[in-house]
């Protein structure tokens, strides 16, 4: 079954794991009765997203369907999970070199965004994001994507700054 594997089975395999643990995870930390620390009310938010996303209405509901059941919605995180990686905003400053090569072989792999079969929500992305890293490394990649339209807008040579730097002076 796997013969035909690529970079794609194995981002999309992924996938089915990170939705079968942020699950057990979240429920485990359900049934807590100590107060959750803000990173584990975090999990059981997202996992509530993502149950939003799939039209679910709580993690009862998930694990009262059958196995077939959940097969569909399965389906949906791995691919939307793929479709994420596509993208290739990474979440932090220190995974964008990977993100760059994800999408570099998904390229080539689909050809085009049209063969992604699911639609991402920003809170579904927020999620993908924390699963790959901290509250921290988001902030401060969402704040270097806000400067790289600074940086596309002409000559950023050292000359050229200095050209800048010069007229401003």
């Amino acid at each position: 079954q796997l013969k035909d594997a690529n970079l794609s089975t194995f981002l999309h395999e992924t996938g089915h794991f990170f939705l079968e643990a942020n699950f057990d995870i979240a429920s485990k930390l359900s049934g807590k009765t100590e107060p959750l620390t803000p990173g584990e009310q975090r999990i059981l938010d997202d996992a509530q997203t993502t149950l939003n996303w799939f039209g679910i209405s709580d993690l009862q509901t998930w694990y009262s369907l059958s196995f077939e059941q959940r097969r569909g919605f399965h389906e949906q995180f791995a691919e939307g999970f793929e479709t994420y990686l596509f993208e290739g905003k990474a979440p932090s400053l220190q995974l964008q070199g990977v993100f760059n090569r994800f999408r570099s072989w998904l390229l080539q792999i689909y050809k085009a965004v049209k063969n992604m079969r699911v639609q991402l929500t920003p809170e579904v992305r927020g999620v993908f994001d924390r699963m790959l890293a901290t509250d921290e490394e988001i902030d401060l990649m969402q704040k270097a994507r806000s400067m790289f339209p600074l940086f596309e807008q002409g000559d950023m040579t050292p000359e050229a700054l200095d050209r800048k730097s010069t007229r401003l002076n």
